[in-house]
């Protein structure tokens, strides 16, 4: 059974526009059927694991049905959101329901088998509770 956690790439701006609330959707041209959480690296210049978001559902369909349901919740511009999109004719919008920033930005290498951020993502291959009892032990 695959893991209900993913490892997710982001840039650290709309990150903080996650932290800050602005930002309650997450874009994205594919993602996996489920989830439930995502672990959230930052890339460059932070380049490490910043926040863990909750998952409230994932909404799909064509670019303008989803930026119509999600455009007040972005955090980006329309002409942002298109520009991602050029070329699809269809979008993927995950709906942020908590988020959890963590005090202390963790290496990507500390999750079982990851050694580098995918520009996509990543299944979590360890348990969010093995994952937490980890960092836990690492303090």
């Amino acid at each position: 059974m695959k893991s209900d956690v993913i490892v997710i790439s982001i840039h650290p701006c709309h990150v903080e526009k996650i932290w800050s609330g602005e930002k309650i959707f997450e874009y994205r041209k594919r993602v996996p059927n489920y989830i439930r959480y995502m672990l959230i690296y930052s890339t460059s210049p932070v380049k490490k694991i910043t926040t863990l978001v909750e998952v409230d559902s994932i909404l799909s369909g064509s670019i303008e049905t989803i930026w119509e349901k999600t455009n007040t919740g972005a955090g980006i511009s329309e002409n942002f959101y298109r520009q991602y999109f050029n070329g699809y004719k269809h979008a993927n919008a995950i709906k942020i329901k908590r988020v959890c920033k963590f005090d202390k930005f963790l290496p990507i290498n500390i999750l079982e088998g990851i050694n580098n951020a995918s520009q996509s993502y990543i299944y979590l291959k360890e348990s969010l509770n093995d994952f937490f009892n980890k960092i836990a032990d690492n303090r």
